[in-house]
């Protein structure tokens, strides 16, 4: 089947492209305008080349991430965990991205917009901007590497745990009493556990 005449909008564009990496496939221009139905060249005519599209694709990653004035009394504490559980949410919603996203450090002006709304809260709740700064970007990275950890597939988690275990009973003890002792992978409860030492850590070390 031809491709059909296009009326294909940008923001068309990256979505399907968000859906090609959602989908377990591989991302090129021609495979996306195929997957559109559409000539590849309509896709160059609104971004240059992948490259383009893969900021493009990142800029609508950072719009989703839900950026909420903070809730009267929660202080900055509350701006950085409400950020970072909006954050966790959409990697989680598009796992490839995650990857995508650590490795590919895009300054994009929806990123740069978000940055900035949320440094204006953190600065209103008493923050010194550098150290607001600072504190943005650790949690931030902290997210995205605790995301890359949990959208390994959970059976590789298990086999893991498993293998570490009967590896460790011999020769790391340890190691095979912590993960005899009740130890099970949670990633909602150790992503809390981690983010909220981080927020107490800054709070007292502030």
């Amino acid at each position: 089947m031809s491709p059909r005449p296009s009326k294909t909008s940008r923001e068309q564009i990256v979505c399907a492209a968000i859906g090609v990496l959602d989908a377990g496939k591989e991302l090129s221009m021609r495979a996306l305008a195929a997957s559109m139905r559409v000539d590849p060249m309509t896709l160059y005519h609104h971004l240059p080349n992948k490259d383009a599209l893969l900021d493009a694709v990142l800029d609508h990653v950072w719009g989703e991430v839900a950026v909420n004035p903070p809730v009267p009394g929660s202080g900055w504490q509350g701006v950085i965990i409400e950020l970072a559980d909006g954050l966790r949410a959409v990697l989680l919603a598009h796992p490839r991205l995650a990857g995508l996203v650590a490795s590919r450090p895009a300054i994009t002006p929806t990123l740069l917009a978000s940055i900035d709304r949320v440094l204006g809260w953190l600065y209103q709740e008493g923050l010194a901007a550098a150290e607001a700064l600072r504190i943005l970007d650790c949690v931030i990275g902290y997210v995205i590497g605790k995301v890359q950890q949990e959208v390994r597939p959970p059976e590789l988690g298990a086999q893991l745990f498993e293998e570490g275990l009967s590896v460790a009973e011999h020769t790391h003890p340890h190691l095979a009493e912590a993960l005899s002792d009740g130890y099970d992978w949670a990633p909602d409860a150790e992503f809390r556990m981690g983010l909220e030492a981080l927020v107490r850590g800054w709070a007292v070390g502030g």
